[in-house]
C-alpha cells in the first residue's frame, strides 16, 4: 500500500496522464487560463472517492475504526452502526459477544434483511447478520444492551487527510477518473 501526500498525489497524476515533465525552454503569463492543479485536484477527489466506494477491498485502504464509530442500540437489542466522515463503507463487522465477525453486509432489500423484523428469526450472537443502510449497519442482534464493537473494518482514508492505495489500483483510478469527466 502506497501512501501519498496531496502534493505527492497531484504530481503522481500529472506524471502518469503525461501532464508532465512540463516544458521549462519557454516562459508565457497569462491571466485568463484555468487552474490545473485546482481541475486535477477535483478530479482526484471524485476518482479517489468512488475508489474508496467501489473497488476491490485488497487494493484499498482497510483499517479497524471501531473507536471512532458511533452507536445506537434499538429495544429489539440491533445496533446501528454508523461510520466515521472518513471511512466509505464496511468490510467487517464484530462485537463483543459474537462468536464470528459479518463480512459480507446484507443488502436492506434482501430477504434475509426483511427476516431480521421478526424477533425469532433475527440473526443473534451464534450467527449476526448486518443489514446495510446509509453509512451504516444494523446489526442483529447483540448479546446484550451493553454493546461493546470488538472491530469494525472499513475501507478508509489515511487519517492525516491523503491518499492511499495499491499500485494496482491506479487503472481504477483513471478509469472512474474518465467516467466522471463524460
Amino acid at each position: 500500500m502506497k501512501h501519498y501526500t496531496e502534493e505527492e498525489m497531484l504530481n503522481e497524476w500529472k506524471i502518469r496522464n503525461h501532464y508532465m515533465p512540463m516544458r521549462r525552454d519557454c516562459a508565457v503569463e497569462r491571466s485568463d487560463g484555468v487552474d490545473l492543479d485546482a481541475l486535477l485536484l477535483r478530479q482526484i477527489e471524485t476518482a479517489y472517492a468512488r475508489l474508496l466506494r467501489e473497488a476491490p477491498v485488497d487494493c484499498l485502504p482497510v483499517e479497524d475504526v471501531a473507536d471512532e464509530c458511533a452507536t445506537t442500540v434499538n429495544d429489539d437489542l440491533s445496533v446501528v452502526i454508523m461510520l466515521p466522515e472518513r471511512a466509505a463503507r464496511f468490510v467487517e463487522v464484530r462485537l463483543k459477544g459474537w462468536s464470528r465477525a459479518v463480512t459480507q453486509m446484507t443488502p436492506a432489500d434482501s430477504a434475509l434483511a426483511r427476516l431480521q423484523e421478526n424477533r425469532f428469526l433475527h440473526g443473534g450472537p451464534a450467527c449476526p447478520v448486518c443489514v446495510e443502510g446509509v453509512r451504516s449497519v444494523t446489526a442483529y442482534t447483540a448479546p446484550t444492551a451493553d454493546v461493546r464493537l470488538y472491530s469494525v473494518l472499513a475501507v478508509a482514508r489515511p487519517a492525516d487527510g491523503g491518499y492511499a492505495l495499491d499500485e494496482s489500483a491506479w487503472h481504477i483510478l483513471f478509469d472512474y477518473a474518465k467516467i466522471a469527466d463524460e
